[in-house]
Parts: structure tokens; sequence; C-alpha cells
């Protein structure tokens, strides 16, 4: 598949992907999230051929769980014109400490930051154009990807509000509407990723993102639909949703149709 339009051609993208996945070791016990087969292919597979239709060129894995294994796997992958970079964390840094260490040896501004257990389909352009914008007009060097769930129970929901974020909500099990729920994808300026403390274990969403006030988060959730595969349940979702080829489907044909 080609590029869409070349949008992360200058883009660093961040892929954290060094927690144990405790909650899926039931099924997949023998290696680190970001190889679960999913539909045939490990996860990191169907997460590089989404950035690839946005023309994305170097891509820094965080690791921690396994990495040895990771390693291992990228050295026997073909070459396909991605510069796939390692960054082993020393020791458990959490999502906040992790995306620290690896922003030591990112350069572009922003850097594009992904959770390793989910994947996505949304507009990865439109999403950095409304970063920019919302950037050169004083909001803050951070924007949150967006997905709207029928069912809000399993996940921390959002409040937004003009395309920002107003506020975050833990997860509520009794919570059994309809809810806007981060994607696991952000855009932050590097300063943002500079400024977090190092060698510290921090959350990404508790530890950093909560630090901003309300309103100065951008959001942007246009047409954003994910797959989580982090639970067992989710796991057996996202074999389904690819293998019947609809996932990633609406961006493929929104960019046949702009051709």
């Amino acid at each position: 598949m080609n590029d869409l339009n070349g949008c992360l051609a200058a883009i660093d993208t961040v892929i954290l992907a060094g927690g144990k996945g405790t909650r899926i070791r039931s099924v997949v016990s023998d290696r680190p999230k970001i190889l679960a087969p999913v539909a045939g292919r490990p996860v990191l597979e169907w997460m590089l051929d989404w950035l690839k239709r946005y023309g994305a060129r170097r891509i820094v894995l965080s690791l921690g769980y396994m990495a040895e294994m990771v390693e291992d796997y990228l050295d026997q992958r073909p070459l396909d014109g991605l510069k796939i970079i390692t960054k082993v964390e020393p020791e458990p840094l959490g999502t906040g400490g992790g995306l620290r260490y690896a922003g030591n040896i990112c350069s572009s501004d922003p850097v594009l930051v992904i959770n390793g257990d989910t994947l996505v389909d949304g507009d990865l352009c439109a999403a950095l154009d409304q970063y920019q914008i919302q950037y050169q007009s004083g909001g803050a060097p951070v924007l949150i990807v967006c997905a709207h769930v029928d069912d809000g129970r399993r996940y921390g929901r959002v409040k937004i509000e003009n395309s920002s974020i107003q506020s975050f909500h833990e997860k509520d099990e009794t919570w059994d509407k309809s809810a806007d729920v981060s994607a696991g994808v952000y855009l932050f300026s590097r300063d943002v990723i500079l400024a977090i403390p190092q060698h510290q274990t921090l959350s990404l969403e508790t530890d950093i993102l909560a630090a901003f006030g309300p309103g100065t988060i951008g959001a942007y959730s246009k047409a954003v639909t994910f797959l989580d595969i982090g639970t067992p349940s989710s796991f057996s979702m996202a074999h389904k949703a690819l293998e019947s080829g609809a996932f990633q489907a609406k961006s493929i044909k929104d960019w046949e149709n702009k051709r």
C-alpha cells in the first residue's frame, strides 16, 4: 500500500511497547504484546502498515519486557523503507517514563506517540493538521486522537468540547453508556516530552496528561475507531475485525477516492 500523502515523512513515531501485558497472559504467554499474532500477523505489523500509509519513515520502539524477542524479530524483518530503532528501558518506567526515555533520540517536532496495545483507524494527516493549527493559535502542544465507543465501561473517558479535552474520568464499570475515549494515539511537542522527569516510573495518562488544564489539550475525533487488544475478550474481537477486512477500510477507501 502506498502512503496517503506523506504527512508523517518528517515525523518521528514512538510506539510504547514496554509493558508485560499481564491482562492477556492467558492467551499470549510466550511473547510481548507487540508481537502477539492477530489475524495471522503480529500486532506490530498491523501498526506499521497503518503508519506507512501516512508516509512514516522513522519509528522508535520503546521496549522493556521480552525486548530481546522484539529485537530478534526486527533483525529478520524484510527491509521496507522504515527505519526502526529500539530503545530498551533499563527498568520498568511506565508509559510516561518510557516516552521520556525514548524521547532522547527523537528529533522531530512534534512526535507521534502510540500505545502498543491498540490498533487505530483514523486520518493521521488530519490530526496533524489540527495539532499544528491549535499550537500556532496558542493552544497546548499536545493532542489526543479520540474514539467514540458504544459502551464506556472498559475505558477511562474524556469529555470533549470545541475539539479539546475538558476533563478526564477514571474507568467506571457502571458507565454502560456511550463515551469518548482516548484511542492511545498522541501528538506531543518535543519540549513537552523532554520536560518529563527522567528515570522515573510515570503514567502518561495520570502523571503527564492530567497535569494540563481543562480545554488545553486538543482532541481529534473525526471518524476514529480502534481495537484494544489488552484483554482476552478484546484480543479475540480484534482477530474477527481484522479477518473480516472491515477495519481500516474507511481510511483506505477515502484515500482511493481522493486520487
